[in-house]
């Protein structure tokens, strides 16, 4: 095992600059994020026998977060402007395998319910050319927003990648997922917290 070496205790203090307590919340975010979502063998291929870390649920119930975000072109938009039809958010990450695997089946699912129900997809704490080109390779063409540092994220007191949410149309978040979905499990979700119907 590669361990960092420690810094060098005769350093002068001159060269000891203070860290932002922003900078610190960022970080420790990401690598809590990368820690859940990578586990052992992340750098495998993923197949759907093998996504990552259980899932981990939680019944919600508050507003969706109001949080500043922007589209994938560069326009500054928020999720309160997605409010008035069922929403499902989808967090994602370029360096998360389970991200991957998922990002298909919420594109078929998307495709299937049109209008009646709007899929989001949020990449997070991720490079924007790393983003785009998983979109490209995984043919999703629903909204997807970006929530670079991570707040968005941490707004819906996520933990772990993937994470989903469920938001009935007045905007209420009835329902986040921390984990990998399969189309049945997706739809599944959407059936009982949302109240639409998934075809089979």
């Amino acid at each position: 095992m590669r361990i960092a070496s420690s810094p060098d205790r005769r350093s002068s203090t001159a060269d000891r600059r203070p860290v932002r307590p922003g900078a610190v919340a960022l970080a420790m975010t990401i690598a809590i994020v990368a820690a859940a979502c990578a586990g052992p063998g992340a750098d495998d291929e993923v197949s759907s026998q093998d996504v990552g870390p259980p899932a981990v649920d939680a019944a919600e119930g508050p507003d969706i977060p109001d949080v500043a975000l922007t589209t994938f072109e560069g326009d500054a938009t928020d999720l309160h402007s997605f409010v008035g039809t069922p929403l499902v958010v989808n967090f994602w990450a370029s360096w998360c395998p389970p991200c991957a695997a998922e990002m298909p089946d919420f594109q078929a699912v998307s495709q299937q319910l049109g209008d009646a129900v709007r899929f989001v997809g949020v990449n997070t704490s991720d490079a924007a050319d790393l983003a785009d080109d998983l979109a490209q390779r995984t043919g999703v063409t629903y909204d997807l927003l970006r929530d670079p540092d991570g707040r968005a994220f941490q707004a819906f007191g996520g933990f772990g990648m993937p994470t989903t949410a469920f938001v009935s149309a007045d905007g209420t978040v009835q329902r986040t997922h921390t984990g990998f979905l399969t189309r049945d499990a997706l739809a599944a979700e959407i059936e009982r917290w949302l109240g639409v119907e998934v075809p089979s």
